[in-house]
């Protein structure tokens, strides 16, 4: 079975892909998202949820993936062989034996991670969370502590929707600075400014 070439598809998510989506994009990279993140810092945004989404790729439900390609890609024959490349390898079963999780390596599954996450992307545009997401790593920025704590309660109602959760363990509220790593780097600390006497 052959998986439609990247090169098709990619053209289809530039065009609904959200501006801070920064993963396994076309002229997208990992400093771009971290200059999103400094961005947002310096307007004042101290606090952030370091998220993590809990076996993210394990976890796509297959009957809500599907409906959000079939509404994506206007070609019968491309959503068929992405639901028969969507089957064909081993899925988990989830509630109600319904299948889930794409495999993580695969050509096309990059594509598919951001088709899918788009509207929680959306949803974080809606709820005015300042975020930058790259793949499903992703930090929600916020003015104060309670901000983070409310913001953090909209990110488990939005990824609740697409029926994933928070992993508890790894997802935090704090104060930015180099102890948070995105991406394997560290966020700028944060200067105060200068006060006269």
């Amino acid at each position: 079975m052959t998986v439609p070439s990247i090169s098709v598809l990619a053209p289809l998510g530039e065009k609904r892909f959200h501006h801070n989506s920064f993963g396994y994009r076309p002229g997208r990279i990992i400093d771009m998202a971290l200059a999103r993140a400094r961005e947002y810092i310096l307007c004042g945004m101290e606090w952030v949820v370091d998220a993590d989404i809990k076996g993210y790729f394990d976890n796509i439900p297959h009957n809500i993936l599907l409906k959000k390609v079939k509404r994506w890609v206007n070609d019968a024959r491309v959503t068929d062989l992405i639901r028969r490349w969507i089957e064909i390898g081993i899925p988990r079963r989830g509630f109600l034996s319904q299948a889930k999780g794409i495999p993580q390596g695969a050509v096309i599954s990059p594509f598919l991670c951001n088709l899918f996450l788009t509207a929680f992307d959306n949803d974080m545009d809606a709820g005015n969370l300042p975020f930058v997401r790259f793949a499903d790593d992703f930090l929600v920025f916020a003015r104060s502590k309670r901000d983070a704590r409310n913001a953090r309660g909209y990110v488990e109602s939005s990824l609740g929707k697409l029926k994933l959760r928070l992993h508890p363990e790894k997802t935090r509220i704090t104060h930015c600075g180099p102890h948070v790593r995105f991406l394997g780097r560290k966020l700028p600390k944060i200067k105060k400014p200068l006060q006269f006497n």
